[in-house]
């Protein structure tokens, strides 16, 4: 992708959280707290930078099927009364494809008001038990392509092909660790 690796000795755009899919079902998240790195006082202000030209817009960002790209944040109303939720590969696998999993990405903030940024997010992995049967319920219309769609991944999130075939003797606990050697054998740009 355009906005997923280095350009011409550039940092990356996803320099925090490189872009990845969750493999889980479903991922719980609450709004992401921001400490200031030297003193470590939490940062208050730091989504009003979002209109500022000389700021990069940090914070959890994801990608849609037609590849496009959009910063996901709670305002400070919502935050302490919603919770927001991504959609993981295994919810693909189980629902044939009706759901798609959420490429997602987590940026630094750039601002000379901020230079030593920390955050700090909570997360909760929705998934089967390990030993759970990892086959998709085939239904009329529903081949293994449309289970496994891949359109417009970033880069660096290694294809639902590449790590699932839909084997019978499949378990989540066996697509969980092919998918995490996965990541950990990537090699970043």
């Amino acid at each position: 992708g355009d906005d997923d690796g280095d350009v011409d000795g550039e940092s990356r755009f996803d320099d925090w959280c490189g872009w990845h899919n969750d493999h889980s079902a479903l991922t719980g998240l609450v709004q992401a707290m921001y400490f200031d790195g030297d003193s470590a006082e939490a940062i208050s202000d730091i989504e009003q930078l979002n209109g500022n030209q000389e700021a990069v817009v940090g914070g959890l960002y994801i990608k849609t099927r037609q590849n496009e790209t959009y910063k996901v944040a709670l305002n400070e109303q919502d935050a302490s009364t919603f919770l927001g939720f991504q959609i993981g590969e295994t919810s693909q696998i189980l629902s044939s494809g009706a759901l798609v999993a959420t490429p997602h990405a987590v940026v630094n903030y750039k601002h000379a008001k901020y230079e030593n940024v920390s955050r700090a997010a909570y997360a909760v992995f929705h998934h089967p038990l390990f030993d759970h049967p990892f086959v998709a319920p085939y239904h009329k219309g529903v081949n293994l392509e449309t289970v496994q769609f891949d359109r417009f991944l970033p880069d660096t999130v290694p294809t639902l092909k590449s790590r699932w075939n839909n084997a019978s003797d499949d378990t989540f606990g066996k697509f969980a660790k092919r998918t995490l050697e996965t990541y950990y054998n990537l090699k970043m740009g």
